[in-house]
């Protein structure tokens, strides 16, 4: 996602940082989502609720987004109750409401 005004300097940045996914124009959802860092990355689970932010960069920002996408995936969607556990007590994690992480050098 870029913010850049002219299509232009988004493919500078595109070509400068070899990147090889699609990039998509960020008209309005900076504002909409409160975003005031790059890169800022959102998790939204199933439902359209935003349940993860990382802000910033780390070296382990992929592994961090991968436990979050996973823990989303095996949680049961909001207000259902797990089907009983004939072999006893167990109970599936809730996901967890929205954190937000920062990375980098000066994480706060």
């Amino acid at each position: 996602m870029n913010t850049d005004a002219r299509d232009e300097d988004a493919k500078f940045v595109v070509e400068k940082m070899g990147l090889t996914y699609a990039t998509l124009k960020a008209t309005g959802l900076p504002e909409r989502y409160n975003v005031r860092s790059f890169p800022t990355l959102v998790v939204i689970d199933r439902e359209g609720v935003v349940r993860d932010v990382h802000v910033g960069y780390s070296p382990t920002l992929g592994d961090e987004v991968v436990k979050s996408v996973e823990r989303l995936l095996k949680a049961r969607p909001w207000g259902t109750r797990p089907a009983p556990d004939p072999g006893g007590d167990h109970r599936e994690e809730e996901p967890t409401p929205l954190g937000v992480r920062r990375s980098g050098p000066n994480p706060s």
